[in-house]
């Protein structure tokens, strides 16, 4: 038997893991498409390579500040406003003439595509194991 608050705390967390990995979801299908229309086909096996490397950066900053006196929790709330203001940022910087979608000229050396794909790799290895921590 739960009481209401217990009920209540299942029920957010419930719903904080659904939108999570729901977004994530949304997100994956739509990195390969962003890199290609920015950089091209051609960069894919390259990204997927520096995404690893990004990846193990932002697992160490994760390790180490596990480490810290930060709580779990905490730690939950700034990685989650960090990959906000870097999901709102790339949703913005999309929308630009130039440097965005509306460009449509690929070249590898548009740095907007990297950043997203690498950020969207990065999010779904860091934060579902955050939220489970």
């Amino acid at each position: 038997n739960l009481t209401p608050a217990q009920m209540l705390k299942a029920l957010c967390l419930s719903l904080t893991l659904f939108f999570m990995i729901g977004g994530y979801w949304l997100l994956r299908s739509l990195k390969d498409p962003i890199l290609t229309a920015l950089c091209g086909v051609t960069v894919i096996p390259k990204a997927k390579i520096l995404s690893v490397f990004v990846v193990l950066g932002v697992v160490a900053i994760y390790n180490k500040l596990l480490d810290s006196d930060i709580e779990r929790h905490k730690l939950f709330y700034i990685f989650g406003n960090v990959y906000f203001i870097i999901f709102t940022s790339i949703a913005f910087l999309l929308m630009h003439p130039t440097i965005g979608l509306k460009n449509e000229i690929p070249s590898p050396y548009r740095i907007l595509g990297w950043i997203t794909y690498c950020s969207i790799e990065s999010f779904g290895s860091v934060m579902v194991s955050l939220f489970w921590s």
